[in-house]
């Protein structure tokens, strides 16, 4: 059997000082004001994704200039000067769009009409090409896989009426910014320390963001090509016609149901953040998803600033193209109802109802740049109810005592455990940080103890949790402004984590501290059942414990008015915490008129973006 020594030995194990060779996790702070490229900056130092894109930028910045892309990046280029792309919705059905001649990619449509152009405008291009290589043996060159997508039709096409028309096909620093993963072994996932196994890469400064496209390649520019240019350097058939039928199928016109064309931000215009990122809402795919998103958080703080654009806003509340308003949602907004309260059919007081808003995190973001964006929220009383695990409990407290590190997601752990280091990502965390929290906490278990005893005082995890807020007494920790604002944090798997151990270590007494859970459900479903007659939102950030904790308590209210979700879990494991809001709405955790949306990306990146267009906007405004 252990000794409780040999337990403690393997807990705090001494490590290595990372002072000198590693950079310190640090988050932008929006106290200072929004300026988006610092917040890119920053992304350096928060850690996860949001440290890869940076170094990606770092990479792009050496590049040298040099496009390879499919047949349907060349194709929809070219398409989409000759007609538009329109913003819709992932989930409309393929059967209904495929009998309205409507092609879907993701959230985005096609008419089929827009192939039908594209064919009667190449087709003479193609003749001129054939007539070109007839003349002088000359054969082009294009992309690999150039008979695929939209360009291989008008090929096939070409290829009945005018036979012999010949491609060749084409084939150092590297950037990869995709969300493939890599244990099915494709090379779509394949890392890119598996192609240099390959002898593709002769250099070895490469990186991959996981991240869809539509997020992190417009940063990118903002911070490479676009800064440069902003500072430039010094000096037929029967068989046919069937095929035409089903290819080039006429199409509805989306001009007047979707409104929204799919345009990307023009940095022929300089590079405007802010322009920037409400040029999200209409470039599709995740970037649109964060639009909403942003959209949907204004929603809940009962603010908007709409740009010159009509959005996802001007759909729900009929606003007008062209129109810049300040949209305040007050329950006075709602029509007053005969069953209501004497106090709800208060002018005043239905002026001062606002939206309950809840918030959740995993213990990594706490570990990472983005607790410096959580503490500046809950330090303005920005959000009402924070529910987490326990290590965004422990890290917060942790960070306040010593610092966390930016490492590798590569670094071996068995090399890193012989030097008293643990990996969270690409992060690093001396085990000393540990030590010292376990010296900092078990004098506070002591006195917590000592008033369960001596005052009958029955602790709760959001008890336990202010009173650390209380006693860390540190500014930069997000427990301790939660504590001065009296906001609840919820932490219901508390046990788990260093502050589990903290308790495990602590429970060797004659008497242990007892911390009960129930209060707590009682508590934090009452959160959202007596928020009537206010509204209530989810902002979620992560999955598993924090994601249904609140989507649990705001069932109960028949669910929530707003919700977002950012997180890059899938639903085809069944699992909750790749659950969609719409699954969320099957059972009564959102509501069906509740305004949802789900961001396939790491918080890391999304997150600081979306609280730029949001709660600091509308803090520097106010």
């Amino acid at each position: 059997m252990k000794r409780k020594s040999d337990v403690l030995e393997a807990v705090f194990k001494e490590s290595v000082s990372l002072e000198d060779t590693c950079t310190k996790i640090k988050g932008y702070d929006f106290n200072n004001g929004v300026n988006i490229s610092e917040i890119i900056d920053f992304m350096a130092t928060t850690g996860f994704q949001a440290s890869n894109l940076a170094d990606a930028i770092d990479i792009v910045n050496h590049m040298v200039e040099v496009i390879v892309t499919t047949a349907d990046g060349i194709g929809e280029d070219l398409i989409k000067c000759l007609a538009d792309t329109y913003r819709d919705e992932f989930s409309l059905p393929g059967a209904a769009l495929s009998s309205k001649g409507l092609n879907r990619i993701g959230n985005l449509l096609v008419p089929d009409d827009n192939y039908c152009k594209f064919k009667d405008w190449i087709n003479p291009i193609l003749d001129q090409m054939l007539e070109e290589q007839k003349a002088k043996n000359d054969i082009p060159v294009f992309c690999p896989g150039l008979t695929d997508g939209c360009l291989g039709k008008v090929l096939y096409d070409h290829s009945i009426r005018n036979p012999g028309l010949v491609m060749d096909i084409l084939q150092d620093y590297a950037v990869f910014i995709n969300t493939a993963q890599e244990f099915d072994g494709s090379d779509s996932g394949a890392s890119p320390d598996e192609a240099v196994s390959w002898g593709k890469y002769v250099v070895l400064v490469v990186i991959q963001v996981h991240c869809d496209a539509t997020i992190a390649f417009p940063l990118l520019v903002a911070k490479t090509f676009a800064a440069k240019r902003e500072k430039p350097s010094e000096p037929g058939s029967d068989v046919i016609d069937i095929v035409r039928s089903v290819v080039f199928k006429e199409s509805e016109s989306l001009e007047d149901t979707c409104g929204l064309k799919i345009r990307g931000y023009d940095f022929n215009n300089g590079v405007n953040y802010l322009e920037l990122l409400k040029s999200l809402v209409s470039t599709g795919f995740q970037a649109s998803n964060l639009g909403d998103a942003i959209d949907t958080v204004n929603q809940m703080m009962e603010y908007y600033v709409l740009a010159k654009e009509p959005n996802v806003l001007c759909r729900y509340f009929n606003i007008p193209r062209f129109y810049f308003m300040l949209l305040d949602w007050r329950l006075s907004h709602e029509q007053v109802t005969q069953d209501c309260s004497v106090e709800e059919k208060n002018s005043t007081y239905r002026e001062s109802v606002k939206c309950k808003i809840f918030l959740g995190f995993t213990s990594n973001l706490i570990s990472s740049g983005v607790r410096d964006i959580i503490w500046y929220l809950v330090q303005h009383h920005m959000v009402d109810a924070i529910v987490t695990t326990t290590g965004g409990i422990e890290e917060d407290l942790i960070k306040c005592l010593a610092d966390t590190y930016r490492g590798d997601f590569s670094l071996s752990g068995a090399a890193l455990r012989s030097d008293g280091l643990n990996r969270i990502g690409n992060l690093l965390v001396p085990n000393g940080n540990y030590c010292e929290f376990n010296d900092w906490i078990i004098p506070i278990f002591d006195q917590m103890l000592d008033e369960q005893k001596t005052k009958n005082v029955l602790w709760t995890p959001s008890k336990a949790t202010a009173r650390l807020g209380k006693e860390i007494n540190n500014e930069s920790s997000y427990l301790y402004w939660a504590y001065k604002n009296d906001i609840p944090v919820f932490c219901p798997g508390l046990t788990d984590g260093s502050l589990g151990d903290m308790l495990y270590i602590h429970s060797f007494r004659d008497l242990s501290l007892v911390v009960d859970v129930v209060q707590d459900i009682r508590a934090i479903n009452g959160e959202a059942v007596h928020a009537n007659p206010r509204k209530t939102g989810m902002i979620i950030l992560g999955w598993g414990l924090p994601k249904h904790h609140i989507c649990n308590a705001n069932m109960m209210r028949n669910g929530a008015d707003y919700a977002v979700y950012i997180n890059t879990a899938q639903e085809f494991d069944g699992s909750d915490s790749g659950a969609s809001p719409d699954e969320a709405v099957s059972w009564g955790k959102i509501r069906g008129s509740a305004k949802s949306v789900k961001v396939h990306c790491d918080a890391t990146i999304a997150f600081p973006l979306l609280v730029a267009q949001t709660f600091a906007q509308k803090r520097e405004t106010s």
